[in-house]
């Protein structure tokens, strides 16, 4: 089971702080029905970026590529924290995804090894000693904690997950 639990930048006229404010939350009781795309379906239409907080990556079947389309055109983008290990990273990077060095620790054949192991699977499984973890969505690419380039402005991350 996932729990995913979606944010977006507070927008409330007396506010002046940059905060999140939760929107939507769902868990992934049953085939068919996946935490994330219900937790966003609840959030409001007019964000440009959404932060989930869940306890496992996007799935590659489902969710992976329904947020590489919501995010393909630039008008949304998205955050995900996760807490813990489970599904795979979804990673394509020969065409343009990213994964940050410190996934990729050791000598460069270590390295090597790593980014063909990805190359060929696809995914990345998240190491313990690397969550949470922090994936983006951005432009329908993948990002694993990596900020992407002009990713929009938003609030800062909630503690523990990075900037």
């Amino acid at each position: 089971m996932v729990d995913s639990v979606v944010y977006v930048p507070n927008k409330e006229k007396n506010s002046t702080a940059a905060v999140w404010r939760q929107s939507g939350s769902a868990s992934h009781i049953k085939n068919g029905e996946h935490a994330e795309i219900q937790a966003y379906k609840k959030a409001p239409t007019d964000a440009t970026v959404y932060m989930f907080i869940q306890d496992a990556a996007p799935c590659d079947k489902t969710c992976d590529p329904h947020f590489r389309t919501e995010s393909r055109d630039g008008n949304k983008s998205f955050i995900f924290c996760v807490t813990r290990g489970g599904y795979a990273v979804t990673l394509d990077l020969a065409n343009g995804d990213k994964i940050a060095p410190l996934h990729l620790v050791g000598t460069n054949r270590q390295n090597e090894a790593t980014m063909t192991k990805i190359a060929k699977d696809g995914g990345f499984m998240l190491p313990e000693g690397h969550l949470p973890a922090v994936i983006y969505f951005h432009r329908g690419l993948v990002f694993l904690d990596v900020k992407p380039i002009g990713f929009p402005a938003h609030p800062l991350l909630f503690s523990g997950y990075g900037g």
